[in-house]
Order: structure tokens, then sequence, then C-alpha cells
């Protein structure tokens, strides 16, 4: 079984995308970038009524086919560089008269985070005739027997042993 919660938003205020949903035959994750859907599972819950994907997703699968896989290429691997945060240290000093210092919450003190290798603030990599951005096609990858069909700029359907999905690319 395919752990949905990686396909999840991570702490958005739009709470729909926080956890996956279940509506008709299909059970959903999303994170705004990436959508997908499983056969339903019993213990994901109903969607809201009132949330804003409430009947959203299978338009946006109707309105977005798969036609023809496209190889995606090999994406690098993310590297270790000091963090900008904390200098590397795992800590800072705290401000307000004590002595002792805090850990740093964008390295979890370890002084060093994982960063893309492409130098650019918005990597990307171009795949058939639309560019994704690395961290959501490394994702793409965790799935079994994944096959995507771009479609320029449109949301670009794949699919998985076990399901299907949209990705959103990215502008140049």
């Amino acid at each position: 079984m395919i752990n949905l919660k990686p396909f999840c938003g991570d702490d958005d205020p739009r709470d729909y995308l926080n956890a996956p949903f279940s509506e008709g035959t299909f059970t959903y994750a999303t994170n705004g970038h990436i959508l997908i859907r499983v056969a339903r599972r019993d213990d994901v819950p109903e969607v809201d009524d009132k949330s804003s994907m409430k009947g959203k997703c299978e338009k946006l699968f109707a309105d977005n086919p798969f036609v023809a896989a496209v190889p995606i290429p090999e994406v690098p691997p993310l590297v270790e560089e000091d963090c900008d945060c904390c200098n590397g240290e795992g800590t800072h000093e705290r401000k307000c008269g004590k002595s002792s210092d805090y850990p740093c919450a964008e390295c979890n003190a370890t002084g060093s985070v994982m960063v893309e290798p492409d130098e650019s603030k918005w990597p990307r990599i171009e795949v058939g005739n639309a560019g994704f951005a690395p961290r959501y096609l490394r994702l793409l990858l965790t799935l079994p027997n994944v096959q995507l069909s771009p479609n320029a700029m449109e949301p670009a359907p794949f699919t998985f042993d076990g399901g299907s999905g949209l990705i959103m690319p990215m502008r140049e």
C-alpha cells in the first residue's frame, strides 16, 4: 500500500491539503503541486463538504487524460550544505539575555541541510514538452512503475501501479 502522506501538504494553511481524503470510489492526496488517487481506502475520511476540493478532483483527471509516456530523466540527488540560518553551528545565541544557545529549527540543530545541486533559485528539469521541479519528480519516482505524460503547461497526468495522478509543470 502506498504511503499517501508524502503527497500531502506539510502544515499548509489550507487544511484540506495536509491529509488524504476520500470521495466517490477514490482516495486522494495533494500538496497543491501533485495530486494522486488510489482506490478508496476505508481508513481515510470523506472530503469535508466545505472543502474547496469537493467535487474537483475527478474533473481534473477527466480534463487531463494520459496520452503517451515520456521517460523521466535522472534527477540529481540533493547535496548537503551548511545551514544558512545558523551558519552550520546548529544553534543560535539567545538574544534575550540568557546565556545558553537554542537549537536551530531550520536544520534541526544538525548544522546542515539538504539542497538542490542546481544554483538556480527555481531548479527545473525538462521532461518532454514541460519542465518540473526536481523535488516533485523525486517524489514521483518513489511510486512503482510510474509513467508520466507531459502536457506543456497543463497538469501532466501520470500512472503508477495502484493509481494515477497529476503534477503541475513549472513556467520557464
